[in-house]
């Protein structure tokens, strides 16, 4: 667990989001007006409730704000943090493209009503039939690799035609998060480096008469909190803009800065918002296309987390409750299956007695799963009210890998998921599982 996090939750105490968040005179904790601990006993738990009104006005901020600075702008929804179809649907009639990172991501934003034109693929082993279903829609493909280049270059060949490509570069960017966050560093398994292959690759493809280079693409982590690292990513990136113009005669339509903006997880107290974001790309965007005499590209991002993170609480329910060492264990019935970047301490999220949010918080808790490892943990050492079995605890911000990233440890089904429409009414966006569907396609 972040103990720094951990402590910042203990410390500042929740404040209700009006309208969004806040309880009601009897104690029960409400989401877009809706009874959460009613919304337990109807659906089971743990439950995900998501809100479509925040995830419509979370897309809307981000495009307002960097609309501000960018007139060129395309928003591409990670799908990675989050493929259910209700979300990808909803961010696709706010005019959002998919970034997509296999072919079961490709599946779904294909079902959820995104055109093939609206896709950029991404990752860094996609398969030669994934390409050329990406290449026949005329999706973008961010290509990974010099193999990968050659394999678009043969897919595109035998198909008669050409690919629509950008290349994702690796500029040796070491932002100020987790390790296993970070993807620009030198020696991550992503893109080409850009003291390295890079320039070769765009070479490469800027002669094949199977590709149709149109940008370039950086992601350099996720979960930051510091804008200047996209300056120092975008300056990098744009100095290299300058050279494959300048020697290689290509003007790129495309610079594809990636997402990674951090969830504003409310006991951050100094955290960069979008505005600081979209700020900093800016600023060197625009002195390197003076400095270079380039033409002003199309801003891509990819965001994930920063639209889907605060548009859900899971909800969960109290078990067996122990007492070790003066403090509280409260076991719940969903831990590293449900929310597994807790467990990891990757991510921390504020945990509130959703039916009692009227007593004090007077105790000190772990709050641990129920599944057969140790680490099953969610919380450590929470200042809580009072726990006792059957209580319903919501856990908030957890709209982002989450839901993707659930499983079936000890063979516990996975959640359901609900999600309350702008109307007030309450929608099932993904049943529970049952015990038939854990053993489905085995013999």
């Amino acid at each position: 667990m972040n103990s720094i996090y951990e402590e910042a939750v203990n410390a500042i105490p929740f404040k209700a989001r009006r309208g969004r968040l806040e309880a009601d005179g009897s104690g029960n904790l409400h989401m877009d007006g809706v009874d959460l601990p009613e919304l337990a006993r109807q659906y089971g738990t743990p439950l995900f409730v998501f809100s479509e009104r925040s995830l419509r006005a979370n897309y809307r901020d981000m495009r307002r704000i960097f609309s501000r600075y960018f007139e060129k702008l395309e928003i591409c929804f990670a799908c990675k943090s989050n493929s259910l179809l209700a979300v990808l649907r909803t961010l696709r009639e706010e005019g959002a493209w998919a970034d997509v990172v296999s072919g079961g991501e490709y599946y779904k934003a294909l079902k959820a009503g995104v055109p093939g034109e609206r896709i950029v693929f991404n990752g860094n082993n996609k398969k030669r039939e994934e390409l050329k279903q990406a290449i026949e829609n005329g999706s973008l493909i961010n290509v990974d690799s010099i193999a990968e280049l050659y394999m678009v270059h043969e897919a595109a060949e035998g198909l008669g035609t050409k690919a629509k490509i950008s290349i994702r570069v690796n500029g040796d960017i070491s932002p100020d998060i987790i390790a296993e966050f970070a993807t620009a560093q030198k020696g991550s398994k992503f893109g080409v480096d850009l003291d390295g292959e890079a320039f070769s690759a765009y070479r490469y493809a800027s002669q094949s008469p199977h590709m149709e280079v149109l940008g370039i693409h950086s992601h350099i982590g996720s979960q930051i909190e510091d804008s200047r690292y996209y300056r120092h990513a975008g300056e990098r990136i744009m100095d290299f803009v300058g050279v494959l113009k300048k020697e290689l005669g290509i003007e790129l339509t495309y610079v594809n800065m990636g997402g990674g903006f951090g969830i504003p997880f409310d006991y951050l107290t100094q955290p960069d918002g979008l505005e600081a974001f979209a700020s900093s790309i800016h600023s060197i965007i625009q002195s390197k296309v003076k400095e270079y005499g380039l033409k002003t590209p199309v801003l891509m991002i990819e965001p994930g987390a920063s639209l889907a993170g605060t548009c859900a609480v899971t909800l969960m329910k109290v078990g067996t409750v122990k007492q070790r060492e003066g403090k509280k264990l409260a076991a719940l019935d969903g831990g590293g299956d449900t929310l597994l970047r807790a467990t990891q301490g990757w991510y921390t999220y504020r945990a509130l007695c959703a039916n009692k949010m009227d007593q004090p918080e007077e105790e000190i808790c772990d709050l641990v799963g129920p599944l057969c490892y140790e680490g099953d943990v969610l919380a450590r050492g929470r200042r809580m009210c009072v726990l006792k079995e059957n209580d319903i605890l919501a856990f908030l911000d957890t709209g982002a890998y989450t839901t993707s990233l659930m499983n079936n440890y000890n063979g516990r089904p996975t959640a359901a998921a609900v999600m309350i429409t702008e109307s007030g009414d309450v929608k099932l966006i993904k049943r529970r599982q049952s015990l038939e569907d854990l053993i489905s396609g085995e013999e």
